[in-house]
């Protein structure tokens, strides 16, 4: 594949899947299922002040992005779950990195499904 694309890159999951068009189409569609309420889920506990559920959720998301290529968003998340790990009470830096990561896993979302009509 080799190509380079602005908010993915899809060289880790064009090797662990051999190539495999249908595997490759079948994670970028959980992918683009799964965002939509892990996002949803970050903003509920956000607003809970759910810390320990927070931190469980970016670990969980973090998978995801990394397999989508996302390092900066894997990055993000590693810092949000670390954060929310520690019971960090700054609710401000909380939604700074929910708010980025929402929006380049929303990008990312397009850009995916743009990239799936082409496989």
């Amino acid at each position: 594949m080799n190509v380079k694309y602005e908010h993915v890159d899809l060289t880790y999951l064009e090797d662990m899947s051999n190539g495999n068009t249908r595997v490759m189409l079948e994670m970028i569609e959980i992918f683009n299922c799964q965002v939509p309420e892990l996002i949803e889920k970050m903003k509920a506990y956000l607003d809970e002040e759910n810390w320990d559920a927070l931190s469980r959720l970016a670990h969980k998301a973090k998978a995801s992005a990394f397999i989508m290529g996302m390092k900066e968003v894997a990055a993000d998340l590693k810092s949000l779950e670390v954060t929310a790990k520690k019971g960090d009470k700054s609710t401000t830096s909380y939604r700074f990195l929910v708010s980025g990561i929402e929006k380049r896993f929303s990008c990312a979302m397009e850009e995916l499904k743009n990239i799936s009509t082409k496989l």
